[in-house]
């Protein structure tokens, strides 16, 4: 089979394996990790200590080596010269954890390395490892996937457990909104004094910013290792030139005795009222000369050590042609807790009046940076992003403060001839069910085609119409579809309307299903979670693969571009279509024998065919040169298994008696615990019941046998000593053989 990216699945196949080492101090290392959670904007965050707890070590023994750790992401803590700083590795032979003398080491940009490691084992035989402080670059990953750490060992031929580790997720750290305003034309004369009192009483206009955190420690302080405690910086841009803005010094979060406030976002007007405690509550220090990235500066005033403070200082933004920046950083928060904040920008203009100007407040994390490797640069630092907006987390999106979009329109359906002129369609009536000014922006994206839908205007403020036009003029025969989007902001939301253009021709043929095949030894015939073949003439009217865009929910995709798969009346998952082709897992559901078959696509319904369904399918995977003689496998140090030069552009060697090689297949039967059908990363399995391998006619010893991807698992085999050459190769699960004619190179 032709249509797998095998080198990726052979690759990712490697991260199941296990290291292997000889047992010359008598240590058993099991690893561990954990312990953070990183933030998805961040470029330099914590990333979690690795635990090595290692027992039944020969007492007395002096063990001597090296240990190196590769991430998922660039490794980033502070290069300022041959060494890491911060990274520590602590070893614990029973008198506490002492900091190790081997300094961290850069490697690769993901790679963390120590040298010269030497402990001795205690007489209980116990020794455990710990590296702590690492910190990594984790906007290379989206929020949500895994920061994971593959070790390496090389000390003194310990046997360890768990190479490779899960770190945990990143996510989305900042959460913020600037609340609805007008730059008014004149001020009012400032309050002699500047203070937060005087500029509520004197009522200064002012907006409101509020952030919160993306999820719990999202805040945190300055600690030994960070030069700053987290910081937030709002950036104002386009006020008037004669426009001045006063902030407080100090900031109070939702989990103080009284937050600073506004009064325009749900809470009464204050300083805030912030008090020590054990278990800390949120508190945010103006940082004052602070450069534009954020970082720098020194905190407008000393942290509390003890009591209650009124917050009521305050101090004026330095503007340059209407654009500036302040500073905040985190100087205690609650780490049980998820905290917001909100303080009041107060705004003064001069009293004879100006021009209003186009007001924005940008809110992010800080220090913001670029800077993507180790180096010297500030830690923490983070990217420049725009953040989600916070009012789902705290519950008043729908709040009658805020502007609330909504849009009034029929169903944007149409069905024309092909090649039919341009036609109004239908309009789009934009409204304001809430308060504020409501600026909205109309924007277009197709799902198939381009160009051929018009929308006027494409912005507005306040109550509006859209006229929606389509242009079918140039296009084929098929279904069009595309999502109008109206955004007003984070504030008042965005709304979306999907617009379907049929544009009608003559009826194509429908589907017809000739072959239904096993995936990987297209022989007749499937299983259960299987990867399954179907071949035909009129199959679908495109050709492509799953993509990103196709998973939903954690979920493989049931249709491609409207093509579908019915196997004994049961959804199979999609993931290739052509029109003689479509590639599917079969689903878990079905029950055995002969059973009917269906493709369902735009253009018609294929008459049902009978597909043999077994209660197990097992194949392996073949690799397409020379004509597909060769199975795919992989040796444990990444190389390909086959003879020299069987891949173009790769590297490949036989493999050798007594080694381990990586086989692939489909069609194995049940894990332990069960997969759960139609997962997109579903847990790795071993298999309920092992399969028997025969290499060379001779039965090899399997070390590990299960699933690691949707339908696709995975066979460690140890290779027996046979003849070198080329040696057939079969699996056997319960009976069921798999194909015949597979080949796998070994040589001595």
């Amino acid at each position: 089979m032709r249509i797998f990216n095998l080198p990726g699945i052979l690759m990712a196949g490697l991260l199941a394996s296990a290291a292997l080492a000889s047992a010359q101090s008598g240590l058993t290392c099991a690893a561990t990790a954990g312990g953070a959670t990183p933030r998805a904007e961040g470029l330099a965050e914590p990333l979690g200590d690795v635990l090595l707890t290692c027992t039944g070590g020969n007492a007395g023994a002096t063990v001597t080596g090296e240990l190196n750790l590769a991430y998922s992401v660039p490794v980033t803590n502070k290069l300022p010269g041959p060494f890491f700083t911060g990274i520590v590795l602590a070893i614990d032979t029973g008198a506490g954890p002492v900091p190790s003398d081997a300094p961290a080491r850069p490697g690769l940009p993901n790679e963390v390395l120590f040298q010269g490691i030497s402990f001795t084992v205690p007489a209980d035989g116990r020794v455990a490892l710990r590296v702590s402080h690492v910190r990594g670059n984790t906007t290379v990953l989206a929020p949500g996937l895994l920061v994971t750490v593959k070790l390496s060992f090389t000390l003194g031929g310990t046997t360890v457990n768990n190479s490779q580790l899960n770190l945990g997720s990143s996510r989305t750290g900042l959460l913020a909104l600037v609340s609805p305003g007008i730059v008014p034309c004149a001020g009012a004369d400032l309050p002699a004094t500047i203070s937060m009192p005087a500029l509520f009483a004197a009522a200064t206009p002012f907006f409101s910013t509020r952030f919160t955190e993306g999820f719990t420690e999202a805040f945190q302080k300055a600690d030994a290792f960070s030069d700053a405690g987290t910081r937030i910086r709002v950036s104002y841009t386009g006020f008037p030139a004669d426009a001045r803005l006063f902030v407080p010094d100090a900031v109070a979060g939702s989990s103080t005795i009284q937050p600073t406030s506004g009064g325009d976002l749900g809470l009464p007007a204050s300083g805030g009222l912030y008090e020590v405690s054990a278990a800390g509550s949120l508190l945010l220090i103006r940082v004052l000369g602070a450069g534009s990235d954020g970082a720098g500066g020194t905190l407008a005033m000393p942290p509390p050590v003890s009591g209650g403070l009124w917050l009521d200082r305050a101090g004026e933004v330095e503007l340059h042609n209407g654009a500036g920046s302040v500073v905040y950083e985190v100087v205690d928060s609650n780490f049980a807790v998820r905290e917001s904040a909100q303080f009041p920008t107060f705004i003064h203009l001069n009293p004879s009046g100006g021009a209003s100007g186009n007001p924005v407040a940008a809110v992010s994390f800080a220090p913001v940076s670029t800077i993507a490797a180790a180096s010297t640069a500030p830690v923490p630092r983070f990217l420049d992003a725009t953040p989600p907006s916070d009012c789902s987390t705290l519950g008043d999106c729908d709040a009658a403060y805020f502007p609330h979009l909504s849009l009034r329109a029929p169903p944007l359906e149409l069905t024309v001839p092909a090649l039919s002129p341009a036609r109004w369609l239908h309009d789009v009536d934009v409204l304001n069910s809430g308060a504020g000014i409501l600026n909205w922006r109309a924007s277009v994206t197709y799902q198939k085609g381009a160009g051929w839908l018009e929308v006027s205007p494409a912005t507005g403020t306040g109550f509006g119409s859209i006229r929606v036009v389509v242009h079918p003029e140039t296009l084929e025969a098929g279904v069009y579809r595309a999502t109008l989007t109206v955004d007003a902001g984070p504030l008042a939301g965005s709304r979306s309307l999907p617009v379907t253009l049929t544009v009608t021709a003559a009826a194509a043929p429908a589907p017809a299903v000739t072959r239904v095949s096993n995936a990987a030894s297209m022989l007749p015939g499937t299983a259960a979670l299987t990867w399954t073949a179907i071949q035909g003439t009129n199959l679908a009217a495109t050709t492509r693969s799953w993509n990103s865009g196709d998973f939903w929910d954690g979920q493989l995709p049931i249709q491609l571009d409207g093509v579908s798969v019915l196997i004994d009346g049961r959804p199979a998952y999609v993931s290739y279509i052509s029109p003689t082709q479509i590639n599917v897992i079969a689903p878990g559901d079905s029950r055995g024998g002969t059973v009917p078959l269906e493709v369902v696509a735009p253009h018609g319904r294929s008459s049902p065919v009978p597909a043999l369904l077994s209660r197990l399918s097992p194949a392996l995977f073949m690799l397409s040169a020379e004509g597909g003689k060769y199975v795919a496998a992989v040796n444990t140090d990444g190389t390909y298994a086959g003879k020299p030069n069987l891949i173009a552009g790769a590297v490949t060697r036989p493999v050798a008696p007594g080694g381990i090689v990586l086989l692939f297949g489909t069609g194995f039967g049940q894990t332990n615990p069960p997969a759960v059908a139609g997962q997109v990363s579903p847990e790795v399995s071993p298999l309920a019941r092992p399969p028997l391998v025969r290499i060379g006619g001779v039965e090899a010893v399997v070390k590990w046998a299960g699933l690691i991807s949707p339908g696709l698992y995975q066979l460690n085999v140890v290779v027996p000593d046979v003849a070198d050459g080329d040696q057939p190769v079969e699996a056997e699960a319960e009976s069921f053989r798999t194909q015949g004619n597979a080949y796998l190179t070994v040589k001595r």
